[in-house]
């Protein structure tokens, strides 16, 4: 004759269950949101005032409404951008951040044919504060995001809510190496490059692109898409050969 298990045992073991359910989900949860801010690094502090940013409007030249091809998502390393700043009142409120930047969003751009790249496809309203409040964290400037948007988001849609979260969504799928450790450890452009990768599986190799200025200082990195936002091959144009790497390291 089988037993009934005694009420305190399945209530026991009901506890245990939900214990376990609830450590796993707490761990998944902790996992996305490591995964979330590793490409915004420290907590981003946004100001309480920012600047409104000023519309842009371009020469009808300079108006380039060609198909897209791909796109491109420029990441600026900030420290680097903000060396010989920190005094520019227009730059306050990404160099004079504490604690500083690291990589932020340059821009997501859109890609044509042979680098015949599609430019200012549309009118583009000012941003308005909401707006620039959840772009901020990964793009800390108004003014560049009202650039950004105005120059490369209307080629791609003419709502800037679809531009900025695309732009994020990227950016926050990745996970970005230890630059300090890569600055002190003497690397060159392909070392990131390799570093990035093998943080980032889902991105191609030579989807890369490292821009340096003239002195070999890292300014930018580049990651190349399709149009499904698929990494990429850049094209032959976008790749540059291997060199030293030298990364002015953010004040702490």
């Amino acid at each position: 004759m089988l037993r009934r298990p005694a009420p305190i045992l399945i209530l026991a073991l009901l506890v245990s269950l939900a214990g376990l359910l609830w450590f796993s989900l707490k761990s998944t949860d902790s996992q996305s949101v490591n995964i979330a801010h590793a490409a915004t690094g420290p907590a981003c502090a946004i100001p309480s005032q920012l600047p409104r940013p000023q519309a842009e409007v371009a020469d009808p030249a300079e108006a380039n409404t060609v198909p897209v091809t791909g796109y491109t998502l420029a990441l600026s390393w900030s420290p680097q951008f903000c060396r010989n700043r920190k005094d520019d009142p227009d730059q306050a409120t990404q160099c004079r951040a504490s604690p500083a930047f690291g990589f932020i969003v340059h821009g997501l751009w859109p890609d044509g044919q042979g680098r015949n790249d599609p430019a200012w496809c549309g009118a583009a309203a000012v941003l308005n504060e909401k707006q620039v409040r959840s772009a901020f964290c990964m793009m800390p400037s108004p003014q560049l995001q009202q650039h950004e948007w105005a120059k490369h988001g209307t080629c791609m849609t003419q709502d800037p809510a679809r531009y900025f979260s695309k732009s994020a969504e990227l950016f926050n799928a990745l996970v970005l190496p230890d630059m300090d450790a890569l600055s002190r450890s003497g690397t060159t452009s392909f070392g990131l490059v390799a570093a990035l990768s093998e943080a980032n599986p889902g991105l191609d190799i030579n989807g890369i692109n490292v821009a340096v200025t003239e002195g070999g200082w890292l300014k930018e990195v580049r990651l190349c898409y399709d149009t499904s936002f698929k990494s990429v091959e850049c094209e032959e144009g976008l790749r540059n050969g291997d060199r030293a790497l030298r990364i002015w390291r953010a004040m702490k």
